[in-house]
């Protein structure tokens, strides 16, 4: 699966799959995640996963602490705590832009400021796929890539369970709309024909 393109997941569903985790999960980061990801063409929604992944869903528990808004474990090497950023905005920033590095070889969109301090450090468009990260943002992180991508699916698919749900639910409606409107007519035919019957009956 690729690091750029477009999310498919919407925020609600990326909300309520880490909240069956982590109930305290800040509402504010799926918004964040697309919104961003949106700027610089990365997809949100899977970032969003391999920060799910990075920070345990948010409860951390590592050497990177929640205050410190860094949700991809920059520069934390070998016991160290890693950058801090100023809000959850510039963190979720820093985290798509180390992303975007890995991925293009383009300059920042137009009027971005570069937060992500390990920016310059990457090999530019080395990484066009998930997969391509195993062993570059984790190490040794032989299946870094991947379990990111399995995170990921899991929740694409609790949005396509929702999906038929809801579809199952319309067409439940529909049904019973349908059935109300036959019901009515057959009331409406009985009706008839007992009006027939009673007015043959006075003509016989």
């Amino acid at each position: 699966m690729k690091i750029l393109g477009s999310s498919k997941v919407d925020q609600k569903t990326m909300l309520e799959f880490a909240k069956n985790v982590n109930p305290n999960f800040p509402e504010i980061l799926p918004g964040l995640y697309i919104e961003i990801g949106r700027i610089y063409g990365v997809r949100g929604d899977a970032a969003f996963s391999q920060m799910l992944k990075e920070t345990s869903f948010h409860r951390f528990g590592g050497d990177v602490k929640p205050g410190q808004f860094n949700y991809a474990g920059l520069g934390a090497i070998g016991g160290t705590q890693g950058a801090s950023f100023k809000n959850e905005r510039e963190g979720v920033t820093a985290h798509i832009q180390h992303l975007y590095a890995y991925a293009s070889k383009e300059p920042l969109p137009a009027g971005e400021k570069l937060v992500d301090p390990r920016f310059n450090l990457v090999q530019r468009g080395v990484a066009p796929e998930w997969k391509d990260l195993n062993g570059r943002w984790a190490v040794p992180g032989t299946t870094y890539g991947e379990e990111i991508v399995a995170l990921y699916e899991k929740m694409a698919d609790t949005m396509d369970v929702k999906e038929l749900i809801d579809r199952l639910g319309k067409k439940i409606i529909r049904l019973e709309t349908e059935n109300a409107r036959l019901r009515k007519e057959l009331t409406q035919y009985k009706n008839t024909i007992e009006e027939i019957k009673e007015a043959l009956s006075k003509l016989l």
